[in-house]
This record gives structure tokens, C-alpha cells and sequence, in this order.
């Protein structure tokens, strides 16, 4: 299996100088769910603005095979699709339609591969006959499965989330589990939701003070309660002892 993502010594400081990430390994292989989790200012999402370069800085950084170079970036970004943690940060056009058309038509597909992507996009999301729905009138959790129609219509091959299910409702977030575990892609979250990622994902890593404490499986990591309470987490509760 290859890798989606290799990084190495990985070094970030903020322009105001505060550590962002100091000296982060990481490998991520092709069709992996990898699961980033830590406390608020861990660096989580500082790390995955690294993957498609958002923020660029010392070390090396490797996607899709290819290095993270200005001049690879529209490469890497055509191949790496990002969910903010906000939906509007995506959503901006005036239906949903629009707004999912909006990539491939920028990489100027012709019109008739446009709708294609668009309705298989819209679908695939579960959000069939809304096309035309402005989406500032969709609710939280539908707003959040369009942001990743937007980004499914580039037909990545890695997707990178932050916080995907910020905010959401119960139900809202179990369609967003069923719909992430269904996607045919490597992908890379950071959460706060331990029970997620124990859905979710095959691997975990945890962060804190910009660096990567240590990884493994979900399960695993997650019982050690001395681990969690070090870090500023809580064992989740299903690996709680029942009484």
C-alpha cells in the first residue's frame, strides 16, 4: 500500500511567533482513516493546513506523491479536498447547485461532466432534490454534507476534515458517520469526539503542545485513562467500566 501522506520534521510557528507544530512525524497510507485528536491548541489544525498547503513550513511535507512546493500546490490541491470546520466558509454561491458546480467548472470541465459531478456529488451526500435550494436555508447538518458535496465534485483522493461534526445534532451527526464511512478515500480528521473516531477511524493520533504524543489504535489509546487526563481528555464513555 502507498502513502497518501509522509511528513518529517514538520516545524510551524504562528506570526506571532507561538509553536504551532514542532518537529511532527506523520504517515498516512492510501485509503486510511486517520483520526488527529487534543486538546484546544493541540495543533490539530494547524497540521492538516499543512496537507494542502494552507500553511507551509519547515521540514518536509509530502502528498499524493508529490512534495509540497509552491509550484505543486495546484496539483496537490486538486488531489486533496478540505472540510472546514464552518460550512459557510464554503458555501457561498446562491443554491446548492451553484455551489457544487462551482470546482469543476473553475477546472474547466465541460458542461455536460459539470452536471455529472454535481448530481453524483448531491447523491452521494444524500441530499437529492435540494439542488436548487439556497443553502443558507439548509439546516446545520445539511449545510455540512453540502460542504462536502463541494468538495466530492473535484473528485479528490484524500479528504482532510476539521471538526466535521461541530455543532451538530445527534442525528446529524450519524448520517455524517455513515457518509464519511462510505467514501472510497483516504481520509484525515481532527476531532474532539473520541466516540467518532472510534466509529470512524482505523488509527489515531494524538497531539499536544504542537506534537505528536504518540498513536495507535482508537480503542486502545483512548482506555489509558492516565494518557487521556495527561492531555487533557476524558476516556470516552463507552470504554467505560459499566456498573
Amino acid at each position: 500500500m502507498s502513502e497518501a501522506i509522509r511528513i518529517r520534521g514538520l516545524t510551524y510557528n504562528h506570526p506571532d511567533g507561538s509553536r504551532g507544530l514542532l518537529s511532527v512525524d506523520l504517515d498516512v497510507e492510501e485509503g486510511e482513516i486517520l483520526a488527529v485528536v487534543g486538546p484546544n491548541g493541540a495543533g490539530k489544525s494547524t497540521l492538516l493546513m499543512h496537507v494542502n498547503g494552507l500553511l507551509i513550513g519547515s521540514g518536509s511535507v509530502r502528498v499524493l506523491g508529490l512534495e509540497m512546493k509552491r509550484e505543486n500546490l495546484p496539483a496537490i490541491r486538486r488531489g486533496v479536498g478540505y472540510v472546514f470546520q464552518d460550512p459557510q466558509d464554503q458555501l457561498f454561491m446562491p443554491t446548492l447547485r451553484e455551489d457544487v458546480a462551482f470546482g469543476p467548472r473553475n477546472m474547466g470541465l465541460p458542461e455536460d461532466e459539470v452536471g455529472r459531478r454535481v448530481l453524483e456529488a448531491i447523491r452521494q451526500v444524500g441530499l437529492e432534490g435540494k439542488q436548487d435550494v439556497l443553502c443558507h436555508h439548509m439546516s446545520l447538518g445539511e449545510q455540512r454534507r453540502a460542504a462536502i458535496a463541494t468538495v466530492l465534485s473535484m473528485d479528490p483522493r484524500l479528504m482532510v476534515f476539521d471538526e466535521p461534526n461541530s455543532s451538530l445534532d445527534p442525528a446529524a451527526r450519524r448520517h455524517l458517520i455513515r457518509l464519511m464511512k462510505g467514501l472510497p478515500l483516504t481520509q484525515l480528521l481532527a476531532t474532539h469526539d473520541l466516540e467518532m473516531v472510534l466509529d470512524l477511524a482505523g488509527r489515531a493520533v494524538l497531539m499536544d503542545g504542537g506534537r505528536i504524543i504518540t498513536e495507535g489504535e482508537p480503542r486502545r489509546l483512548f482506555a489509558d485513562a492516565a494518557l487521556m487526563d495527561a492531555h487533557g481528555l476524558e476516556v470516552p464513555h463507552s470504554l467505560l467500566p459499566h456498573r
